[in-house]
């Protein structure tokens, strides 16, 4: 379990198809679950959320109330979210806003 509120918060990137619908979004989603669980042997997707690309879509990974599996040695006291591929240009307009 994951206790909140939480001291870090963790910002990813995934490389992958450009979601740009909710439907080509949940496919990416889908995506990384499985590779997190299949290949990486995970139990879950490693984040806790994922933020579609090109829309700002949320889901949920892991929740809040579950440790991620995205950043080693803050796992248990970070939140992971992960930003689904967007463009160069976008991901610097989303960090500066």
């Amino acid at each position: 379990m994951l206790s909140t509120p939480v001291p870090h918060v963790a910002i990813h990137h995934t490389t992958g198809s450009l979601c740009t619908t909710v439907n080509s979004c949940i496919l990416e989603v889908q995506h990384w679950q499985k590779f997190h669980m299949e290949t990486k042997g995970w139990d879950d997707i490693g984040y806790n959320f994922l933020v579609g690309g090109n829309n700002g879509y949320i889901f949920q990974g892991r929740g809040w109330n579950h440790t991620g599996a995205h950043c080693k040695g803050f796992n248990p006291t970070s939140i992971g979210i992960d930003v689904l591929k967007i463009e160069r240009k976008q991901y610097f307009i989303l960090l500066f806003l």
